[in-house]
């Protein structure tokens, strides 16, 4: 049986136990310092005043205002789900930035899921390139968001930690992949984190008629190698009729493979398997 979810919060690592062992596990310092590393790449509370590099940028005629660009690193720092739907009207439908939200979004939901919403401190300072977002921890846990692209007055791209974001991050088409006793996958976003190389898997898993015991999650990527999830946010189990967002994290695996899931129930003495693609809509 998985470990069950640990404490912590964040986005770009995760959170929860390690391993896919054979008991229950408690939380670990690296446990709880993955997930603190993952939100702090997009969790925190944007305040400062933008730099004079930052107003020049936002003053081009395809970016938004300043004041907008706020908003947008504001609610990729909120770990509020509204905040990132409601930022969705600042980006160009379908790219990066809008993208980048469906990831915040989904973590946010899954940490609220998991009941490990606002767990974690941030702060963010405007610099000469951008935004840098730091958890406070020691030593500080930061990465920069910056290079802002526009289209039209919104946002359409940025870099994090001076990384291209174009092929790291996967939007599902929504689509949910059936399973045994009426469960249902949903796979949502992928994202490989520019600051340390981990795949955060994002999914919406569903119970039917049967309660789900436990669930034990791994990943194969397009290169056949296969992994373990090192850390988890979510629900450990459902009822029957019930449903909850998950993320899972797997430490250098590459992106475009597919999700493993082994679901048990109680009815049943060997877990069931689903496989899901994890590909663009």
């Amino acid at each position: 049986m998985r470990a069950a979810p640990l404490s912590a919060v964040s986005l770009a690592m995760l959170v929860a136990v390690s391993g896919c062992s054979g008991s229950q596990s408690s939380p670990t310092e690296d446990g709880e310092g993955e997930v603190q590393q993952m939100r702090s790449e997009t969790s925190s509370a944007a305040s400062a005043e933008a730099s004079d590099s930052s107003r020049e940028t936002a003053e081009s005629e395809d970016l938004p205002t300043d004041d907008d660009l706020h908003v947008y690193v504001e609610a990729l720092a909120s770990n509020d789900v509204a905040a990132a739907e409601d930022a969705r009207s600042l980006t160009v439908e379908g790219s990066v930035a809008d993208a980048y939200l469906t990831y915040q979004a989904h973590v946010a939901q899954a940490l609220i899921d998991a009941g490990m919403a606002n767990m974690a401190s941030e702060t963010v300072e405007s610099t000469d390139e951008g935004f840098e977002i730091c958890l406070e921890s020691e030593p500080a846990d930061c990465s920069i968001f910056a290079d802002f692209v526009g289209s039209d007055g919104k946002i359409q791209n940025f870099t994090v930690d001076g990384k291209s974001l174009d092929d790291r991050l996967i939007v599902s088409d929504g689509s949910p992949v059936p399973g045994d006793q009426g469960a249902e996958l949903t796979p949502v976003v992928a994202y490989k984190a520019a600051s340390n190389e981990t795949l955060t898997v994002g999914f919406d898993l569903a119970a039917g008629e049967a309660p789900i015991m436990y669930h034990n999650v791994k990943y194969r990527g397009p290169d056949g190698r296969q992994s373990d999830s090192s850390n988890s946010v979510g629900a450990f189990d459902l009822g029957a009729d019930s449903m909850a967002s998950q993320v899972e994290a797997f430490p250098g695996a590459e992106i475009g493979g597919e999700l493993i899931i082994e679901i048990g129930y109680e009815s049943t003495m060997a877990p069931v398997e689903i496989t899901v693609p994890i590909e663009a809509e």
